[in-house]
């Protein structure tokens, strides 16, 4: 059994948003849980949590009450309700730091059977926002997965793209050696994705790489996340409590890039239990006192 997810102190909203958000996945059927962990010049960002399920497998009521009871903005709530029934997947996703705490509405579409033409596919359609807020401030990203590649091809794709901006050589890089380390374990595992996404109001821009059914591990990546904190100017210390507690959990995906503050950040997503959720609710309840 892995030990518990390192939850950060949490912004005083955090225990009711994300008791909102709990409450309304219960009795649901979800497809599973990630947590993960941001990286960047800004500091470490631990407090991130995000599920998923079917549209297929809820009521049409639930998916047309959701906006309400997340207090999604007016917008976001318009094409939710319009893209729902098209979706694979909607997927869920809190995040909860010192100043702020954001929800998240992902919409996954069904992808087209790999072929040997490789073409890229609108993936997901993800929002953010901050619930509450007053001024209906929301960001939208657009996530396209480039299909046919295994991962090795997608390594050498990353080695000979090089851009000529200096965060994304040392980013690229970074993702290229952590896919040849998988590799080398893994081979070319089962259901690998590439996928690149674009904020539609802002210079966010990432690469995204799936590593579920490779073996890789929070241990394998350590020192490269040690020589990337290092870089970054982050606290030694923050970086080690977090990858001892982390060490053993598996590499769902890795995300890299520049992001809204036009800063390079790295993203480490694990998958994780329900039993994280319940630990995260309880860290926000001690963080508000």
């Amino acid at each position: 059994m892995n030990p518990a997810w390192p939850w950060p102190l949490a912004h005083p909203d955090a225990y009711r948003i994300l008791s909102t958000l709990l409450k309304v996945l219960r009795g649901i059927p979800v497809t599973g849980w990630e947590a993960s962990c941001k990286f960047g010049p800004q500091g470490m960002l631990p407090g991130r949590l995000l599920t998923g399920f079917s549209p297929r497998g809820v009521s049409r009521r639930y998916l047309e009450g959701l906006p309400r009871h997340l207090g999604m903005p007016e917008e976001i709530a318009r094409i939710f309700a319009g893209e729902w029934s098209r979706c694979s997947r909607v997927l869920l996703g809190y995040e909860s730091g010192i100043t702020d705490t954001i929800l998240k509405v992902y919409l996954e579409y069904p992808l087209p059977a790999a072929g040997k033409t490789r073409q890229a596919c609108l993936a997901i359609r993800g929002f953010k926002w901050k619930p509450d807020d007053g001024v209906a401030d929301w960001h939208e990203a657009r996530y396209w997965c480039l299909s046919g590649l295994t991962p090795s091809e997608a390594r050498k794709r990353l080695l000979e793209s090089m851009p000529k901006q200096a965060e994304w050589i040392v980013l690229q890089t970074w993702l290229a050696e952590a896919l040849e380390q998988a590799c080398r374990k893994a081979g070319n595992w089962p259901h690998f994705q590439i996928m690149n996404s674009r904020d539609a109001t802002s210079p966010r821009n990432t690469i995204n790489l799936r590593f579920y059914d490779s073996g890789l591990t929070v241990h394998g990546l350590s020192q490269g996340v040690r020589q990337l904190g290092s870089d970054w100017g982050l606290p030694a210390a923050e970086t080690e409590r977090f990858l001892m507690a982390t060490r053993n959990r598996e590499i769902g995906w890795l995300q890299a890039g520049i992001g809204v503050d036009q800063h390079p950040f790295l993203t480490l997503y694990c998958a994780a239990t329900r039993a994280d959720a319940r630990m995260a609710l309880l860290n926000a309840d001690d963080s508000t006192g």
